[in-house]
């Protein structure tokens, strides 16, 4: 089997892709997409384009996960990104969201979970400023909570721990159904 890779902007991004495969593979698919793609880290979403150029050079398949931030929208529009991939490759995360935030991240697929995970993983209590701060970035509200003691990665890494003893249905019924429908449009960028 050729290999594939979704390019995505930082390593979070991966855990966060690898721990959403195996809880919808608990529900959903009864594989997980860890199986057949690999995630691959760009370090930002300028990097992206060379990342897939690099891979596909060497014969592999890629697709792109692109933030809708500033940075990520602007390289996911840019005329060669899409001559190099095609539209069906390029995936865009505000295209599985659908609440206040204006910049969105993985995180926001997971929000409600992650403050859950804050308080279990990191022993941060963010309820609250989750509730009043309900455009701002959980990632951001996490680690101002933290005072930045915690970064991205820590609370991505603490979500694909947590995520290794449940199931898809503890997911709230809104991040169960963005979590699937992003797995089949990555399923569907390789079709």
């Amino acid at each position: 089997m050729k290999p594939k890779y979704l390019v995505v902007e930082g390593i979070s991004d991966c855990f966060y892709l690898a721990a959403i495969s195996l809880l919808v593979a608990t529900g959903a698919e009864k594989r997980p997409l860890n199986d057949y793609v690999a995630w691959f880290p760009a370090n930002s979403a300028d990097n992206i384009k060379n990342c897939v150029l690099t891979l596909k050079s060497s014969g592999i398949e890629a697709a792109a996960l692109f933030n809708s931030d500033p940075g990520g929208n602007k390289a996911s529009e840019q005329k060669d990104v899409v001559m190099l991939l095609g539209a069906k490759k390029i995936l865009r995360t505000r295209d599985f969201y659908f609440g206040s935030v204006k910049h969105v991240e993985m995180e926001e697929f997971l929000r409600e979970t992650l403050v859950a995970v804050a308080k279990d993983k990191l022993k941060l209590d963010v309820t609250v400023a989750a509730k009043v701060n309900k455009k701002m970035p959980i990632a951001q509200i996490i680690m101002n909570k933290s005072k930045n003691q915690f970064k991205k990665q820590n609370i991505g890494d603490a979500f694909a721990r947590w995520a290794q003893t449940r199931k898809l249905s503890d997911l709230t019924d809104a991040e169960q159904k963005t979590c699937i429908s992003l797995m089949k449009a990555v399923k569907k960028a390789f079709q």
